[in-house]
């Protein structure tokens, strides 16, 4: 089971003071999702438009869904940072479609889940939480609500259930600092008294945490400069697993914590963890040699610290190995977004901050092309490089520009133009390119134009 994006709502965050709407399908949603072609999505945008910010939202959406005190200490200096100090006050809105795991995908059922985050007297809180399950199948049809929370107090819509009062008892004066899924995936950890197995599936039935769960387990974002604070996903795959026969589909098969997204810099694994990070590290060397021709193998240099490894990667040439950390700019860029890669390539959703920034413009295009056409999941990039252009301009959904006032204007196929000639001019909406060449003479040229 796996998760579709649909449609993405947002503001609050660094310099998105108004709502930006990403589209990822039409508003009528299919039986069945098929990607091909229309799973890749560019933005576009101007330095300070809030390519950056959409990023950010996402990843804090996701972050908010899963960690239980992730509002509480220390991150509140990072949200400090991250609010938009206009607006003060964060949303996002996820309209998403909960499939199996064939291909195309069969669409079970379509959610639409928003989140309000507003500063508080003692940092910050949740004002609003809302999972709402659509009656047919188009984003424009009316969406019947499962929960809401507003100020902390849990409403539960329709036909009341016998695991009522036993989640509303245990999740009253919480659900100001914590999502409901966040909580209830908490509680399953820590085995509390009535949370057993069959008390959380009368309470996860009811209030759908399972296809919340899926979407944040499905869902990673990549940003060059990330705030330390990692989203753990610890024990979700055995929720998910245990609440599999009340989400229709069976068990998230994609689902990945990420946990063994390399790095070039030495990494704690676990023994018992070993097996699955070799095998990616092999996978890695053969996707680094489709760049490096020169490049023998990859091997692992292990030290033992107690039940764990610190492992770091040795690059094998003819002749010499060279630590990774010692790699190019391009190659340890290569290196932290193989996970990522690899799990659009199995099914996942992947945000990526700045995807060109010190990749190859050929490598680009030719990645960016291999996703549309053989990827299972989903890829939302930023980037100022202008080839993905022409790789996109004939897909659906895949060409957005955010400009001026976080105005988003959609590239639609029209005749002969194309992206390429008209955002360079300045002919897309909101997005003017005012300036020429000769502006410059007045900073960097003779005096006397200035």
């Amino acid at each position: 089971m796996r998760t579709y994006l649909l449609r993405l709502k947002t503001y609050g965050l660094k310099n998105l003071e108004h709502e930006v709407c990403l589209d990822f399908a039409n508003a009528t949603i299919p039986g069945a999702i098929d990607p091909k072609n229309k799973n890749v999505k560019a933005i576009y945008g101007l330095n300070g438009a809030g390519k950056s910010a959409l990023m950010a939202s996402v990843d804090l959406g996701i972050r908010l869904l899963i960690n239980r005190n992730y509002l509480q200490l220390p991150s509140q200096s990072y949200l400090d940072r991250l609010f938009n100090q206009k607006k003060k006050h964060f949303h996002i809105e996820f309209d998403y479609a909960l499939c199996d795991s064939s291909l195309p995908s069969k669409v079970l059922d379509v959610f639409s889940y928003s989140l309000d985050v507003v500063p508080s007297s003692n940092g910050y809180k949740i004002l609003e939480e809302k999972l709402s399950i659509a009656k047919g199948r188009s984003l424009n049809e009316k969406f019947e609500p499962v929960f809401t929370v507003h100020d902390g107090v849990l409403t539960l819509e329709g036909k009341s259930d016998e695991g009522d009062a036993l989640l509303l008892e245990r999740t009253k004066n919480l659900l100001s600092m914590s999502t409901l899924s966040s909580l209830l995936h908490h509680l399953y950890l820590a085995k509390e008294e009535g949370f057993d197995l069959k008390g959380l599936r009368l309470m996860a039935r009811r209030v759908h945490i399972g296809s919340l769960l899926v979407l944040a387990t499905n869902t990673h974002v990549y940003v060059e400069a990330p705030d330390l604070h990692k989203v753990s996903f610890m024990g979700a795959d055995a929720f998910i697993d245990n609440f599999s026969d009340m989400m229709i589909g069976g068990k998230n098969d994609y689902l990945q914590d990420l946990f063994y997204g390399l790095e070039p810099s030495t990494q704690e694994i676990k023994k018992d963890e070993m097996a699955p990070y070799e095998e990616k590290v092999r996978k890695l060397s053969s996707f680094i040699k489709i760049f490096n021709a020169d490049l023998k193998d990859i091997e692992i240099k292990k030290k033992v610290d107690g039940d764990t490894y610190h492992c770091s990667l040795l690059f094998v040439y003819d002749g010499y190995k060279v630590d990774s950390e010692f790699e190019s700019t391009g190659t340890k860029k290569l290196i932290e977004l193989f996970s990522y890669f690899e799990y659009v390539s199995e099914g996942g959703t992947v945000f990526l901050d700045e995807l060109d920034s010190n990749l190859h413009d050929v490598y680009l295009c030719k990645l960016i092309e291999y996703f549309s056409e053989y990827a299972k999941g989903q890829l939302c990039f930023t980037t100022h490089n202008l080839g993905p252009m022409e790789a996109l301009s004939d897909k659906q959904f895949s060409l957005d520009f955010l400009g001026i006032d976080n105005h988003l204007v959609s590239w639609v196929k029209n005749g002969n133009y194309s992206p390429m000639s008209q955002y360079p001019k300045g002919m897309i909406k909101y997005s003017p390119f005012n300036f020429e060449a000769i502006d410059f003479l007045a900073v960097f040229g003779d005096p006397e134009c200035k």
